[in-house]
């Protein structure tokens, strides 16, 4: 589950979740990927990268300036929609959706891409709607999806658009299936045009409630207005979580793959390292896709409960394995490689806690995305590289921040609870320097160690910021000097000498005060927390 805003390299962003049972495995060398092969653009979620910084906006109606723009292209590169017209390519972005329309777009989005539903057959199940009508498959699939009993009298009303009440039944019920009732409404809806009696409510109080929806403005939510296709690619990248594209004005979308083969690694030893960890695919549903040549897996129990107890995340078996997969690709591109030819998670209740080589497992029975995040991030930073002398501060705080960049909890909250957290240690009197602690340390803090740097990590991230530069651009130094050329493990002073040389600053400075030393870091618990761009 993963919500973003990506039209600025420094902006606000809604996001995050994780806690569960997972069981994480990396095996096998990383295949052969030429430089021509990479420089021709490798495939992620459907979208070109290497191309796509440089060209024309997909459809000729909706250029870079406008609102919608990257919602739209997501949809289009995600395969949802082929627009409205392909001679000229046009998306009529204010165009009102009808409900056939609406038929193929929530299909699309709860199946995949490529789904085409089964043919109609003899009827397509409303009055109104012919067996050749166009969209009669996906309007009969609809209805037996759960997701629509039609618009009354037996008919559906194909050519009607879909009001924004209508659409908030509609995406709740193709998130979580036709079984589905949102919580009771309470004491208001949250919108100032939506009163507690109104139909849809409790429908239109929980798809804002979910980030789904911030409603028209001025505190509304237009109810009755119809539902534009600019404001449909809104709504479905996030109810469906579909990986977003980012805008050009962030950079070269496609870094490269330095995980190419002639790196001087010793793979057989590693790959000897690697736990035989299994699963029986009879008792799990197993999602797998190739992405930048290697073979990514999730395989997901079919009886794990998918929600998680504090009641905060719910997962479908296909949004968790979108989420492990978009993280992955998120992560590949920061570190420009991945060092490995396959990646497995696996989600079941009553795994064992298990390390060694480069398998995790959990036992638990929560499902928190920020958590899960912060696994798949210690492929690389823990597992490819690993800090000198078991120092954790590099090793947990970043790898605590970056999964609080990818958690479905709002980044600005996950991060104030962490700065809160630290001032919490500060004002209590029990603040230590973070630098040289280490996890072989009787009285190591693994809780204090990670918050406290996935604080300092957010603020070295704002300082690069002010250069030009961010910290994804560390991590892929480290990893390439000290994971692929296996050049040692990295101390501090040699993640300060990279950090140096990404800057073209000093930061020796900030280490003395905020990670050697004990000065309070700058930081209060009302300031804004701002999302830095990592494109």
């Amino acid at each position: 589950m993963f919500k973003t805003r990506t039209s600025k390299c420094i902006y606000k962003v809604v996001n995050t979740i994780v806690l569960f049972s997972l069981l994480i495995l990396r095996t096998s060398q990383a295949s052969n990927v030429s430089a021509e092969e990479v420089a021709q653009g490798d495939i992620l979620y459907g979208v070109d990268y290497a191309s796509e910084a440089d060209a024309a906006p997909v459809f000729t109606d909706v250029p870079y300036s406008y609102w919608a723009w990257e919602w739209i292209e997501t949809l289009y590169w995600n395969g949802v929609t082929a627009g409205c017209s392909t001679n000229p390519p046009m998306y009529c972005p204010e165009d009102a959706v009808t409900r056939a329309q609406m038929a193929v777009f929530l299909e699309r989005g709860v199946h995949g891409s490529d789904y085409q539903p089964p043919v109609v057959g003899s009827s397509s199940g409303f009055n109104d709607v012919a067996t050749s009508y166009w969209a009669a498959a996906w309007i009969k699939q609809l209805a037996a999806d759960g997701i629509t009993t039609g618009c009354g009298g037996g008919n559906y009303c194909p050519e009607d658009p879909v009001t924004r009440a209508q659409m908030a039944v509609f995406l709740l019920r193709a998130e979580y299936g036709a079984a589905y009732n949102p919580p009771a409404v309470g004491g208001n809806t949250g919108f100032n045009d939506v009163s507690n009696g109104y139909w849809a409510a409790a429908w239109i109080k929980q798809l804002a409630a979910e980030g789904i929806t911030t409603g028209c403005g001025n505190g509304n939510y237009c109810p009755e207005d119809p539902v534009t296709r600019a404001q449909m690619a809104v709504f479905l990248v996030r109810a469906f979580y579909l990986p977003t594209i980012f805008h050009p004005a962030c950079g070269d979308q496609n870094p490269g793959d330095l995980s190419e083969p002639g790196n001087p690694r010793n793979w057989t030893q590693y790959n000897a390292l690697q736990p035989q960890i299994t699963y029986d695919a009879t008792n799990f549903r197993v999602f797998q896709t190739e992405m930048h040549n290697r073979i990514v897996t999730v395989a997901v129990q079919k009886e794990l409960s998918l929600e998680d107890e504090f009641g905060i995340d719910r997962w479908q078996p296909e949004e968790l394995a979108r989420f492990v997969q978009k993280t992955w690709g998120i992560y590949w591109r920061e570190f420009g490689g991945f060092p490995f030819e396959s990646y497995t998670v696996v989600f079941g209740k009553g795994l064992s806690f298990e390390r060694g080589g480069f398998g995790l497992g959990f036992g638990s029975s929560l499902l928190n995305s920020g958590w899960i995040a912060h696994e798949i991030y210690h492929a690389w930073n823990g597992n490819a590289f690993r800090q000198k002398n078991e120092r954790f501060w590099y090793l947990e705080g970043v790898t605590t921040y970056y999964g609080n960049r990818q958690s479905t909890t709002p980044f600005e909250d996950s991060m104030r609870t962490f700065i809160g957290y630290y001032l919490d240690y500060y004002d209590s009197g029990k603040d230590r320097p973070i630098g040289d602690m280490s996890g072989n340390d009787p009285d190591y803090d693994h809780q204090f160690v990670a918050q406290k740097g996935a604080v300092i990590a957010y603020l070295i991230d704002l300082e690069l910021h002010k250069t030009g530069h961010h910290l994804g651009e560390v991590s892929r130094q480290l990893y390439e000097k000290y994971g692929i050329l296996s050049e040692g493990t990295p101390s501090n002073e040699e993640i300060l000498a990279v950090i140096n040389n990404v800057s073209g600053s000093d930061f020796t400075d900030f280490f003395n005060k905020y990670i050697y030393g004990m000065e309070k870091l700058p930081v209060t618990r009302e300031q804004e927390v701002i999302w830095v761009c990592h494109e």
